[in-house]
């Protein structure tokens, strides 16, 4: 048969094959062979042996086998716990539009607000030796932890103070977690607001208007009107 030279990439992600013509055409089994001679186990290109008995092309570097590349795994995710929680009527039940107002999410100092799941690993490739290329991670969530709020070692975000919370979405899908232990009022405690129960302090710059029910640590600041 012709003389066979067999090259790969350091890599070991591509083999490349080398006919020398000596007067007699291989066959396809005996490229095989020594293909399988080089250790080269996987990846092969049948289609090309079998082209290159038919048709041998000489002293050029052919392609006859190349790994299986690794897939990238999905990516990291964010799961929150404390989403807000809207109020439903039911038929026949009497409103009281005060607690049907502006709803703030509060969380308490040491409470589990969500969790930041991991990215996971993709499925693994094969080299054209035979070995195992491990998959790749998919992209990490994007998070980023603001004033008050800090990750445990399992990955729960926790509160590391009492408040409102507040979370916010980036265009590039960045999601912001913060904590605010003031919650301020810019105006009345009325139906725009609805009552105010709050685990830290409130800051009001207008007035309670009657019948209206303010829960709080404390007051930081009151103006009557």
């Amino acid at each position: 048969m012709a003389i066979t030279k067999i090259k790969t990439t350091e890599d070991r992600l591509k083999a490349y094959i080398t006919l020398i013509y000596d007067g007699r055409i291989p066959t396809d089994g005996e490229i095989l062979r020594s293909l399988q001679s080089a250790g080269i186990k996987h990846g092969i290109k049948y289609d090309v042996l079998r082209s290159l008995a038919l048709n041998p092309v000489y002293n050029e570097s052919i392609v006859v086998a190349e790994a299986t590349l690794p897939e990238k795994g999905e990516p990291g995710y964010v799961e929150l716990f404390k989403l807000e929680e809207k109020k439903e009527v039911r038929n026949n039940e009497k409103i009281d539009f005060r607690e049907f107002a502006k709803n703030i999410i509060t969380v308490e100092l040491g409470e589990k607000i969500g969790i930041i799941h991991p990215p996971k690993l993709g499925k693994p490739g094969k080299d054209i030796y035979g070995q195992k290329i491990p998959g790749l991670p998919g992209n990490p969530a994007k998070i980023v932890l603001e004033k008050n709020v800090e990750k445990d070692e399992e990955g729960y975000i926790i509160a590391v103070a009492s408040g409102e919370l507040k979370i916010r979405k980036d265009i590039d899908g960045t999601i912001y977690i913060g904590i605010e232990e003031v919650y301020e009022i810019n105006g009345d405690v009325d139906f725009n607001t609805g009552n105010i129960r709050f685990p830290g302090k409130v800051l009001i710059r207008g007035s309670v208007r009657p019948d209206f029910i303010v829960e709080a640590e404390g007051i930081l600041k009151y103006m009557e009107k």
